[in-house]
């Protein structure tokens, strides 16, 4: 897909079988995946593209909403990666996860119903006494960082570049958000009838108040088909796929658990809500069958219609082609879905790359980096004018030998003067080069300090000094040479967060393994609290915090 000046364009389209579906029982490595990143390029034709939306099937992530304290989305993935399973009810070891706040929902309702994708718990936006919000809905989603990052591998092998991964109930949330359906102020549903399994997921106000997974899908109907005609699974998908009026009955058959799951989905969510499901779209692949599309309309008595294409959006292929994806438009609802949200078409959800994209921009910042940077500009300037010196100084020694004895002279003066400049530049040379060996040197220092930083700590200024430090070492005193660490930085909290920064110094491993004792962290001057200039709002305290390190 691309976005053009009228909107946006379906330039092509594929349908290519996932890895995951190939029998492979192992985890695929980054080869694999870029294997299939080829084959789809090469689906694709003519078509140049190099970057690309992830949609994760159900199976390896999750998707849920949670009842989270208020705070930032970036302390929301970092608490909710340290401790799962106390706000999600289920361990997720070695996850990345990215977070939405539902802000337009007082209350948020869910089935309860647990699955791998979309384990729908229970997540009300209460409130307590006064009015004063305790907790807010969150939609989390997750899946395994080792997966990602291995998917994100093999993509760039194969020349894409991923900008987003997002889960399949996520993808189909944002193929929701669109012109068709119709006022997002009321509630819609999508049914997604999967091969192995549908996930049931309601809007209401632009938002997810329910995500459930029902393990019943397309593979289901078809082998209830063919045990009920005593024929091959070959056989009966053919059936459905060709002659679905001959087997009527039997699908309604079939269908009738699943459109009894569904209702009280729905059912659940509109008595709690007091509100009515407006519009009920379907896709997945059962969703193309009109059979199945009049079972669930009649016998769960919602109104259903197939997903399609918003009506904004062009088709520009041929017309055998276009025939082609309308017959299969159910198919790329998560598809369409994902590529609006990287177009910018529709609100962003969730990216599974979010945690990635923070780190990359905290490595940026590094005050490491920024000193090497500029100490290799002072570096390069000095070299410069002192090329330019001395690049004058032989043109005016060449010029010597054309001139009397009184002008030879007075140039001889001059080169001296110029001779002495060039020295006292080859020396400030030297100083540089020395500060520059020294920060590297102090590079380390730098590192372990920012890694030691808590929340509500920013630093504002750093001091080191070389002191003499005497020790006792075998019943002698022996002097050795140490640096005195001087931290100057403004503490935000009321004063837990300093006792935590001096706690994360003593424990980091760079300054432990050369803190003489332990005392050697102290807390010099704490000031009284005062307005931040930039944010008059909010209040910090001034502390000052001393290190001694042995070299």
């Amino acid at each position: 897909m691309e976005s053009t000046a009228v909107g946006l364009s379906v330039v092509d389209f594929c349908l290519v079988e996932s890895p995951f579906r190939r029998g492979n029982n192992h985890q695929l490595t980054a080869d694999e995946f870029a294997d299939h990143f080829r084959e789809i390029r090469h689906a694709l034709g003519g078509v140049k593209v190099n970057q690309a939306v992830v949609v994760l099937r159900g199976h390896d992530c999750m998707m849920q909403l949670a009842e989270l304290p208020p705070m930032p989305v970036s302390t929301l993935r970092e608490v909710l990666q340290r401790n799962s399973k106390l706000y999600l009810k289920e361990e997720y070891s070695g996850y990345v996860f990215d977070c939405q706040v539902q802000q337009n929902l007082s209350s948020v309702t869910s089935n309860g119903a647990e699955s791998k994708e979309g384990k729908g718990t229970s997540a009300e936006g209460g409130k307590g006494g006064g009015g004063k919000p305790k907790k807010m809905s969150v939609l989390v989603g997750g899946a395994k960082r080792e997966l990602v990052d291995t998917l994100v591998r093999g993509a760039k092998a194969a020349g894409f570049k991923v900008l987003q991964v997002m889960p399949a109930g996520m993808a189909l949330v944002q193929g929701m958000k669109t012109p068709q359906s119709g006022d997002l102020t009321t509630a819609i549903a999508n049914f997604d009838l999967g091969l192995e399994q549908t996930v049931v997921t309601i809007l209401c106000k632009g938002e997810v108040v329910q995500c459930r997974t029902i393990p019943m899908g397309g593979r289901n109907l078809t082998a209830g088909l063919a045990e009920a005609m005593n024929v091959t699974l070959d056989a009966a998908e053919s059936v459905k796929v060709l002659l679905p009026n001959t087997v009527d009955s039997k699908l309604e058959l079939l269908l009738a658990p699943l459109v009894q799951e569904v209702k009280a989905s729905v059912d659940f969510f509109e008595s709690q809500s007091e509100q009515k499901v407006s519009t009920v779209y379907l896709s997945g692949g059962a969703a193309r069958s009109p059979q199945v599309l009049q079972i669930l309309e009649k016998n769960s008595h919602l109104p259903c219609r197939p997903w399609h294409l918003p009506d904004n959006m062009n088709l520009s292929v041929s017309q055998d082609r276009a025939a082609t994806f309308k017959r299969d438009m159910p198919l790329y609802m998560s598809a369409v879905g994902a590529a609006m949200d990287a177009l910018g078409a529709i609100p962003r959800g969730l990216n599974l790359l979010a945690t990635q994209l923070v780190e990359a921009q905290r490595r940026q910042r590094s005050p490491v980096r920024i000193a090497f940077a500029l100490g290799g500009v002072a570096c390069a300037l000095m070299l410069v004018w002192s090329s330019v010196l001395g690049w004058r100084l032989m043109a005016e020694l060449a010029s010597l030998k054309s001139h009397p004895m009184a002008a030879i002279q007075r140039r001889a003066a001059e080169a001296r003067v110029l001779a002495k400049v060039v020295q006292a530049n080859q020396a400030r040379i030297e100083s540089l080069q020395q500060q520059a060996a020294g920060r590297y040197l102090v590079a380390p220092l730098l590192d372990a300090l920012q890694r030691s930083l808590v929340d509500d700590i920013v630093i504002s200024r750093i001091s080191i000094q070389r002191t003499p430090l005497t020790v006792s070492k075998g019943g002698r005193k022996v002097e050795r040479q140490a640096v005195l660490l001087s931290i100057q930085a403004k503490d935000y909290s009321e004063m837990g967060a300093t006792d935590a920064f001096i706690d994360a110094l003593a424990s980091n491993p760079y300054f432990k393994k050369r803190l003489p004792g332990p005392e050697s962290v102290v807390l010099k001057q704490r000031s009284s609290r005062q307005p931040d200039t930039a944010n008059p709002g909010v209040s910090f305290a001034l502390v000052n915090i001393e290190c001694l390190l042995t070299e």
